[in-house]
């Protein structure tokens, strides 16, 4: 667990350097007055997109095609589409995303303790409700298969459920546990995404120790 955890140590370091963990910058990029996060996450992007094509050439990385996130209400693809409208009106209305919330949470940021709560209960009602209800539907057969977006990729993601409930984050690692102490039965087997949060956290923290500016809230402008 110690990449997992690493890894999340420096996304968070990565995210607080930016600024891009403040929730001013965030509603910003979403109502297109300020680019800064999007600007941030392309070169990112763009960044990841060449490493991983390297490792791949070298035959030091091989990664598997996955399907669509289809929840098999009315298209192959209706899980990325009302996953992304969730997550797009989340942001917006909270002024968080699931990786920034935890940089919130490193920084003191008193509104992602209220986010964290919602995805904490959001992950709860997954696990728990919707996700056997989904389950139990059978899911269309012409679902094409897509490759790994870089993030999943880099994460080891292979949940086809992963835009909807925030899997890397740990909102649904933390449901699997909760119904698990609740109702019993098997334990949980994974458990990364909550490392790699908590990673997250902690390298927020350390950036924020090393240059206090981070602390500072930052316009819209």
């Amino acid at each position: 667990m110690a990449g997992a955890f690493g890894s999340g140590a420096a996304f968070g370091a990565a995210l607080t350097t930016a600024g891009i963990h403040q929730p001013g910058i965030i509603v910003a990029q979403m109502d297109l007055t300020n680019y800064r996060m999007v600007e941030t996450f392309l070169t990112a992007s763009g960044t990841s997109m060449l490493l991983v094509t390297v490792l791949q050439r070298l035959g030091y990385l091989s990664l598997k095609p996955r399907s669509f996130s289809s929840l098999g209400l009315f298209s192959p693809v209706d899980g990325n589409i009302i996953g992304g409208c969730l997550h797009g009106a989340g942001m917006a209305l909270s002024g968080a995303c699931p990786g920034t919330l935890f940089a919130q949470i490193g920084v003191g940021i008193c509104s992602g303790v209220y986010t964290l709560g919602g995805g904490i209960l959001g992950g709860i009602l997954w696990a728990g409700v919707l996700r056997p209800i989904i389950g139990a539907r059978k899911k269309p057969k012409d679902s094409a298969p897509d490759k790994l977006t870089v993030p999943e990729a880099l994460a080891g993601v292979d949940s086809n459920e992963a835009i909807v409930t925030g899997h890397v984050i740990g909102f649904e690692e933390v449901g699997d546990y909760f119904w698990w102490v609740t109702r019993g039965g098997s334990k949980p087997k994974s458990y990364s995404a909550i490392f790699i949060t908590t990673g997250v956290v902690a390298g927020t923290m350390a950036v924020s120790l090393v240059v206090p500016s981070v602390l500072v809230p930052q316009d819209r402008s």
